[in-house]
């Protein structure tokens, strides 16, 4: 495997969905921190 600072499909996936709903809940910038942290340390 391939280390990168790429999030796979999963994770990708998770995001998306999280995303969508993300303005109902107003925590946008927070899920977007959390997948650059998660980007970050892959």
């Amino acid at each position: 495997m391939v280390e990168n600072n790429y999030l796979s499909a999963d994770q990708i996936d998770n995001f998306a969905a999280r995303a969508k709903g993300c303005e109902a809940r107003g925590d946008c910038k927070q899920i977007v921190k959390e997948m650059e942290d998660l980007s970050l340390k892959q």
